[in-house]
Formats: C-alpha cells, structure tokens, sequence
C-alpha cells in the first residue's frame, strides 16, 4: 500500500496506470494524485471514503492556518480587555457628556416607567437599540460590541465542535477502511482482458491468461465459490466466441473426431458439435468438469489424490486411519491398485473415463462433496492437453525455482522428481558453448521416467538471462562487519537477481508447453515436499495453540517455538529452506495446516508461521487466517497486527512482495516480534 507519489519520483509529464488486484488500495493513489491512476474493477467506488479522506486530507492542508487564527484572535482578545487602547475621541466624548450625567442621580425610563440608577442601561440599550441622545455614545459601542464578540465566539466554538465531530468521524471511516483486513480484488489479467474486449482487442490468448488467474485465485482460496460460478459463466461465453472448427487436416477442414470427448475421455453432455475437433492446429480452449486433485493427467492417480489438499486434508492422510480411508475410496471405485499407481497416460482407458463417474458416486461418501468444479481446459495441438489449474501449479513453481530447475535439465543432468539433490554439471558442460549449442543441446524427452521434459532454451532465454546478470555482484565490505555476514550478503544479493530469471521464464513458459511441463514437473517435486512437511508437523503436533491464533516457527534442525531448542525433526534433510525463501510455499504450507485444523479441530483459529532463511539471517513469516469451510473466504487481519507489533518490539523487517500479511524480520527479532504479537492479541 505504498503511495506512488512519495515512492516514485514523477515530473509533470509523467502518468502512473495501477493495475492491481490487492486490496486495500492506497488512498492517497486514488484520490490525492492527478497523475495517479487506479484501474477500477467496480468495487473501489465509494463516495463516502472519498469525501472522508479529502475532509482528512484538507485538514491537514488548513491546520497551520488555523493555528494563525487561533493566536490572532488571542491577541484580538488582549487588545479588547485593556482600557488603553480606547481612541482618544471616545475619551473626549466621555468628558463632554459628564455634566449631563451629573444633573441627577436617577433617571426614568421612558418607556418602562420605571426608575433606575444613573449611568445603568435598559435591555434596549444593550441591544443597541436606544438612541437616546443621553446615554453616552461609548459605553452603547462597548455594549453592542461586546454582545457581539460573545456572538462571535460562540459561533466559532459551535463550528469547532461541528468539524471535531466530522473529523473524528472521517477518521472512522478512513482507519476501517484500512483495517478491515486484506483481500483479493478482479485479477489483473482480467481486468485488462476485459478492457480488450471493450476495444475489441481481445484475443484466445488473452482469454487464456484470464482463465488461469481465476483459477489462480480459487485454488489458492483467495475467491468464494460463489464468485468463482459466476465468473466462470462469463468465461463460459467468451470461450463460445474464440472456439473454431478444427480437424486432423487443419482448421476448417470439417473432418470427423472424437469432439465430444472431455479432457477425461468421457463424452460431455450437450458439447458443440461445432466446437472441437482435436487437430494439429487445435489450440481452442474449452470448457469441462475439472477435480481439485493436483496435476492428475501428469501423476498418477494415487499420487495426485494423496498429494492433493482438499483429498488429504478431509481424509486426515498423516494417520495410518486416513490413508486407509483412501485406499477404501479406490477400492469402492472398482480400481485395481496397479491402475492407481500407473501415470494418467498409461492407464487403460476404460479407467480413465470412469473416474468422473465414480468420483461424483463414490467421493461424496467420504465427505468429499466438492471435489468437481467447472473449469477449462486448453489443446495445444497433437503435444497435449493442459487444464488452467495445471497451467496456474506449473507457473507457480516457476516463478519460484524456474531458473535452477531447467538448468539443470538442459544439458543431460537430468534430475528425478523423486530426488531432492542434484548432481549438476551445468557449470562444467556451459563453458564454451554458444547460444546456439545451449538451445540444440537440450532435453530427454517428454513424459519419460526420468520426470523431465525436453525444453528448447535458444537464443531468446539466454539474451534474457544475461540481461538480467549485467548487474554488479560484488558487495562492499563495511567496517566491522565479519566475513561470513558479507559472504551472507552476497548470497541475498544473488538470490534477489534469480527473482528475475525466474519471471521470465515464466513469462516465456505462457507460450511453450514444452517449459510448462518443466513446471508441471517441478510442481510435483515441491507439492511432494510439502506434504512431507505438512505430514511431520500433524503427526508430531508441533504446532502451538494459543487463545486468539496457533503458531509454529520452521528453522535448522525442525519445528519449535521461538525460545530453546526445536519441537522435532523434520522429515527430508534441509527442506525447511525452500519455506524460508517462498513467500508462496509458505503460505501455501500454512494453508494445507489450516485446512487440516479446520477438519479435524473444533477450534478454528488462524495460523502464524515462521521459516527460517539461513543465506539472509531472517525469517519469513506468514499470516493465514481459518477458515469455517471449505471455499470461505476471510478477510487477512494479519496485515495491520504485523505491522504494529514490529513497529513496538522495534524489529527490522522487510516487506519483500505484494503480500502484506507476509514480512520478513531479522532472526534477532523473532522472538520479541512473537511476544508482542501474544499480548496484542491476548
């Protein structure tokens, strides 16, 4: 929630578009910068915080002002209490009009009939409104301007209190907006697609990215199930208007074939027999039931049920009682357990077109009633089919490993998924060879035993990466800094520049499959990893229960709180550290614990979660908050609590994403950073 008017240096020419889909937005970006613009997704529209943060905002701008007023009118007041400062002519006027007032000691008032002492003012004197010539022209001015001073102030303090009230109230609203926690607004994909669509720029491409970021924000529970349908809706027609005959000859041939087949191999009720026809040139994107079981056409169907969230998480897979229940479920479908262990592809195919069947039978049974959502699916030619929930696992597990993962898949050392250490000759085999041999010299081989695919680097991954080295690696040694922090400090410095390798290949992964099968790949080998860890804490119980929220902290060595030594191993030596550097593993792992609490727990309380970073001397740390039910979005309170209880324990923290319910803190400061966090929410 940075203001971009302070972040950035920005001269009178220069405009800033915002696209983002985190909420909260700044304020001061919507409303107090003509050269700030926030793409509205219809939900940022609210005139009342409008009108309270420009009350707030003004106020600010008219407080210096009003501090002058306050001691001109102090000084105002000085000058009216003393008697000197009376003009010379109202003194003579005085004397003038002493022998008349010295005639008699009392005087008639006309008009009540009644007596009063000489030099005393009727009610309408001090009103101003006796114009008797006897009644001495000063002391009816002191009257009337009196009356009107204490006129005066008593309308200046009425309009204080008025703007009081309206101040504290604007304050209200301003600070609610802020602290009612953070969310997830319209994607940024496809706000823009959106915006395409209005300038009739839209393409299937296009369309294809937008689906994967719905998808994106469903699977990582950043969206309702409600709003996930109604979305999906919408995508449902666009996908109608990009959707072409296609067939084995090319695309509008008119041939036959199995068009009416889904992603599984089962037929699709009602399906256009316009609509697909699978070809070389077939790169439409369709709709189809999708199963929250992760990777399953890339895994198999064991491994994709059992590594899943949803299906591990409901069953209870840490126990030996709920692997048990997962074998049960396969032996209700009627799965032998040869089919179960074989890869999607290698299955019969009598199997895969009834595991739509017997999940939507069977699953339901075992309290898996929303294991089948509405999703899309898109055919790269003859290559394959990816879904967009295999497309959002893919890209996410590129964004974090991308760059070390298809090293070291380039040059033959090819790594197996199942292997947690790699031995590597990219440094070794890379001297000497050109751009060229980099992009022939690549690959084993989709599909293959291994667990690697074939990828061609070429020029265009290469120019990239280089682009992103011309940066300088040394770090300056400061005075009384020992060797090993510096040496600590090049590695960060190191670790920060992969960020930016890994986005492009990412980014170039949106365009080939073969790259997002790297991804595919290195998804199982981090998903694997996680649900190891997940499966350790559970069974260990390593996890802290506290009144308002539980917590654990992840460092050398295995789980423990944040005094003494660690609570327990952990299972996979140094596995810890891929959590310490992944803000998105992290947050991932504390999900699947939540979600697992949320089952089998009758307290549903967030989770704090701590992972140490070694190479930085840190700790990530991540807020995840419970959830009632599967599918129910809440509203991240961590955001505002982290914030405060740094800034009281003092601690040095960095915000190193977009999440701010996610910092990371110097491993010094852990400990009084949780404390803090105890008592504020005690």
């Amino acid at each position: 929630m940075a203001d971009l008017s302070e972040f950035l240096s920005l001269s009178d020419e220069m405009m800033v578009y915002v696209i983002d889909s985190h909420r909260p937005i700044n304020l001061h970006n919507l409303y107090a910068s003509n050269q700030i613009v926030v793409l509205d997704d219809g939900t940022l529209a609210n005139d009342e915080l409008q009108q309270a943060f420009e009350f707030l905002n003004n106020a600010e701008e008219e407080g210096d002002d009003e501090e002058n007023d306050d001691r001109n009118d102090e000084e105002s007041d000085d000058n009216d209490e003393n008697p000197e400062d009376d003009d010379e002519g109202e003194a003579d006027e005085e004397q003038d009009n002493d022998g008349d007032e010295s005639q008699t000691d009392d005087e008639v008032d006309e008009e009540s009939g009644k007596r009063r002492k000489s030099g005393q003012l009727s009610p309408s004197d001090v009103e101003g409104e006796n114009k008797d010539p006897n009644i001495p022209k000063k002391r009816r001015r002191k009257a009337k301007k009196k009356d009107d001073k204490i006129e005066s102030v008593t309308s200046k303090i009425s309009l204080r209190k008025q703007k009081r009230r309206r101040l504290r109230e604007c304050q209200r609203i301003v600070t609610e907006y802020y602290t009612e926690g953070t969310y997830t607004g319209m994607a940024a994909s496809i706000l823009l697609y959106n915006m395409a669509t209005q300038l009739n720029r839209a393409t299937s491409d296009l369309l294809w990215y937008s689906i994967v970021s719905l998808s994106d924000q469903y699977l990582s529970n950043k969206m309702d199930r409600n709003d996930y349908d109604e979305k999906y809706e919408f995508f449902k027609q666009q996908v109608g208007k990009f959707s072409t005959k296609v067939s084995a000859g090319g695309i509008g041939n008119g041939g036959d074939g199995d068009d009416n087949d889904s992603i599984f191999g089962d037929a699709i009720e009602g399906a256009n027999p316009l609509v697909v026809v699978k070809g070389a040139d077939d790169f439409n994107i369709r709709c189809a039931d999708e199963f929250r079981l992760i990777l399953l056409r890339h895994w198999t169907l064991w491994d994709s049920m059992y590594h899943s969230e949803y299906v591990a998480t409901k069953l209870g897979i840490w126990k030996e009682k709920g692997r048990q229940r997962l074998t049960n479920l396969f032996v209700k479908m009627g799965f032998p357990h040869k089919e179960c262990q074989e890869v999607y592809s290698g299955m019969h195919i009598t199997f895969k077109k009834l595991i739509h069947e017997k999940l939507t039978a069977i699953a339901p049974k075992y309290n898996l009633d929303e294991i089948i959502y509405s999703s899309f699916y898109r055919h790269y030619g003859f290559k394959c089919t990816i879904s967009a929930s295999d497309a959002v696992y893919s890209l996410s597990a590129l964004l974090d490993c991308g760059e070390e993962w298809v090293r070291k898949h380039t040059l033959g050392a090819v790594e197996s998924i199942e292997s947690s250490a790699v031995e590597s000759t990219f440094t070794e085999r890379s001297k000497g060879i050109s751009d060229a041999q980099l992009g022939l010299q690549s690959g084993v081989g989709v599909g293959t035993k291994t667990g690697a695919a074939a990828v061609k680097i070429g020029h265009n991954f290469q120019y990239r990466v280089d682009e992103a080295d011309n940066g300088d690696d040394e770090v300056e040694e400061m005075e009384g800094e020992s060797r090993e922090t510096t040496e600590r400090r090049k590695k960060v410095k190191k670790s920060k520049k992969s960020w930016v390798h890994n986005f492009y290949i990412a980014f170039d992964a949106l365009d080939s499959v073969n790259l997002l099968f790297h991804g595919i790949h290195l998804a199982k080998s981090l998903q694997q990893k996680l649900v190891r860890t997940s499966i350790s804490v559970l069974d260990k119980k390593l996890i802290n229960t506290l009144r308002t929220f539980r917590f654990g902290v992840l460092k050398e060595g295995g789980w423990g709180s944040t005094r003494g030594a660690a609570g327990g191993g952990m299972s996979g030596e140094n596995e810890y550290e891929l959590f310490g550097r992944s803000i998105t593993h992290l947050y991932r792992l504390g999900s699947f614990l939540v979600a697992a609490y949320r089952e089998f727990q009758n307290k549903q309380l967030p989770l704090v979660l701590a992972a140490q970073n070694l190479e930085a001397g840190t700790f990530l740390v991540v807020g995840v908050m419970g959830l009632s039910r599967s599918g129910n979005v809440k509203r991240n309170h961590f955001s505002a609590a982290f914030a405060k209880c740094a800034r009281d324990a003092g601690a040095e923290i960095l915000y190193d994403g977009f999440e701010t319910s996610v910092l990371e803190i110097a491993a010094a400061d852990l400990t009084n950073f949780m404390d803090e966090l105890v008592y504020t929410s005690s």
